[in-house]
């Protein structure tokens, strides 16, 4: 029982660095500049919003709570996964992962892009869940 539960810990370690590398990259993304996700800015050289240029930040447009959203659905299913350790949760945050990737590539125009990171972080979670998998079974 010992070694079982020692084990258990194993998967929380890739789990929780994928989470406080999820939080990193929305954090850095939440430091960008409108023009760094407007497309007016690559063609026009304006945003088309009143009062912002392209070189505010993005923070000053959309606010901070996108970015709240976007840090809690690349960063909360892997700390769950850490925090839980059951392979069933392994694949559902793998799947969250995955469906918040497919919502960023829907929309890849805007501050919404960041969700792309999603399913890079679902492929190496797949990999994680799969291990999870693998070794409880040899457990057994």
């Amino acid at each position: 029982m010992i070694a079982r539960a020692s084990r258990s810990w194993l998967i929380a370690i890739p789990w929780g660095i994928l989470a406080i590398g999820a939080a990193a990259i929305v954090g850095a993304a939440s430091t960008a500049t409108i023009g760094a996700t407007d497309l007016g800015c690559s063609k026009t050289g304006t945003t088309g919003h009143d009062g912002f240029s392209c070189g505010d930040p993005i923070t000053e447009l959309v606010d901070w709570w996108p970015f709240v959203v976007m840090g809690l659905s690349l960063a909360g299913p892997p700390f769950v996964a850490a925090v839980v350790r059951r392979p069933w949760v392994s694949w559902v945050s793998v799947v969250v992962l995955a469906g918040a990737g497919v919502w960023g590539v829907g929309h890849w125009t805007s501050h919404w892009l960041t969700l792309v990171v999603g399913l890079a972080l679902a492929i190496l979670g797949a990999v994680v869940a799969i291990a999870h998998t693998l070794g409880l079974r040899a457990s057994r």
